[in-house]
């Protein structure tokens, strides 16, 4: 435990450290200047953001399966908003799907919940995947990128992309009974641990029979998440627009893949504060952009990240707020509930 705390230190200093660097390095209000051209514009970014988000829900939603009507699309909107704010405050970026799974808990089964999680996380590492596959491959015909990087670029993109096909095997052959049976067998306590069995039996079904039972759901989840996708590929573009620096769709690949390894490799600095900056301002040096340039692109999507967060906060803060009242509400009503069922035939007076 003391070395978790010392390694999450060490990653805010190192997150805290870049950016104050960054701070000192350029002409503040020459960055001040930058920001100003996009005024208004953020608006747009804003808009983009909250079509992404309508678009992860709608492939999270397509996870469900038969359960899909158990939980609204506009409820299931409010929690994937949640847990993406928790995701993007805490070290390792996948504390939120445990606040997902808590606020959909209140609609559907444990095994529903949780299958439909790891369905959904496993479609986003998928077309992420080949995403920065497809970030890789825009590279190798930009002139601006130097050969070292477009080499890094592939090498990173064919490690995920082995990762990727690491994890289906993995999940075909029953992970979640596995883990739960491996528990048992370090003797860490379960309440009702057949029912845990159960539950995970059932997630490995349906992790196994999703494709095959709902192909058109299957086919509407890709879908959802390449759109999700392909919208932070143009909020790279708008941005570098708003801030009179046009690039073309392929830099944009580029620049979006680059953004997401950077995103996996510091999982563990909160919010990625510090490391997005540096990396950014040093992709954008590498391409010969006017120095401060990425510096300044970062931090008009880390605007877009603040304001994503605190929406996710209030979001979240209404969630616990109807959960608090629902659970207080629940001794009342089977109150109410025992005097009419008492009367009924057969019951106790």
């Amino acid at each position: 435990m003391r070395l978790k705390k010392l390694i999450n230190i060490f990653f805010v200093a190192l997150g805290i450290g870049f950016f104050v660097k960054l701070l000192l390095e350029y002409d503040l209000s020459a960055i001040a200047t930058d920001l100003a051209r996009v005024g208004l514009g953020f608006g747009w970014i804003v808009l983009l953001w909250a079509v992404m988000v309508a678009a992860d829900t709608a492939s999270w939603y397509f996870c469900f399966g038969a359960a899909r009507g158990q939980v609204g699309f506009w409820r299931l909107t409010l929690i994937m908003t949640a847990g993406q704010a928790i995701n993007s405050v805490t070290p390792s970026g996948n504390l939120g799907e445990l606040v997902k799974g808590k606020y959909l808990a209140e609609h559907t089964t444990t095994a529903v919940t949780v299958s439909s999680l790891i369905i959904y996380n496993f479609m986003y590492t998928l077309v992420t995947a080949v995403m920065v596959l497809a970030g890789a491959a825009c590279a190798t015909f930009l002139s601006q990128v130097p050969t070292w990087l477009k080499l890094v670029l592939w090498g990173a993109s064919l490690l995920v992309c082995g990762y990727t096909v690491l994890l289906v095997v993995i999940l075909r052959r029953g992970l979640a009974e596995k883990v739960i049976r491996f528990l048992r067998r370090i003797h860490i306590p379960l309440k009702n641990p057949e029912k845990w069995i159960q539950n995970a039996q059932q997630v490995d079904r349906d992790l196994r029979e999703f494709q095959q039972k709902y192909p058109r759901d299957f086919r509407l989840t890709i879908g959802a998440m390449v759109v999700s996708r392909m919208i932070s590929v143009a909020e790279v573009w708008v941005v570098c627009l708003l801030l009179a620096r046009p690039i073309n769709p392929a830099v944009a690949f580029f620049i979006m893949a680059v953004s997401q390894l950077l995103f996996w490799v510091f999982a563990l600095v909160p919010s990625q504060i510090g490391v997005m900056e540096q990396g950014s301002d040093s992709l954008f040096a590498a391409m010969d952009y006017q120095p401060g340039t990425g510096f300044t692109f970062e931090l008009v999507r880390r605007a877009r990240r603040v304001f994503q967060i605190a929406v996710g906060l209030l979001v979240l803060l209404y969630l616990a707020l109807s959960y608090g009242k629902r659970k207080e509400s629940e001794p009342q009503e089977v109150k109410q509930l025992a005097p009419s069922a008492s009367k009924e035939p057969g019951g106790t007076p």
